[in-house]
């Protein structure tokens, strides 16, 4: 799965109580293990439309409805996906 390290405020992903911390293991009924195979799971989706992310959290597996942003430049500094900064690799 992929560590979650921050998220944007006011981002779908903050709307949706997704926190740094969780690890995001999957989306959309799609195991993700590294953060290529998250971009993949939503790159062709489009602002607006809503994606599920099974995410741990203490050792207990909760499901979040995202719903994606466009992209912003502003966002760009760490190389993130638009709705959180995804970093680690677990």
């Amino acid at each position: 799965g992929i560590e979650v390290i921050d998220v944007f405020e006011g981002s779908g992903a903050e709307a949706a109580g997704i926190k740094a911390g969780d690890l995001i293991t999957m989306v959309n009924e799609t195991a993700v293990k590294s953060i290529e195979e998250l971009v993949d799971a939503v790159k062709d989706r489009e602002p607006g439309e809503e994606v599920k992310l099974q995410v741990m959290r203490d050792n207990e597996p909760t499901v979040r409805s995202v719903k994606l942003q466009e992209y912003s430049p502003k966002h760009d500094k760490h190389e993130e996906h638009e709705v959180i900064i995804i970093k680690k690799e677990h």
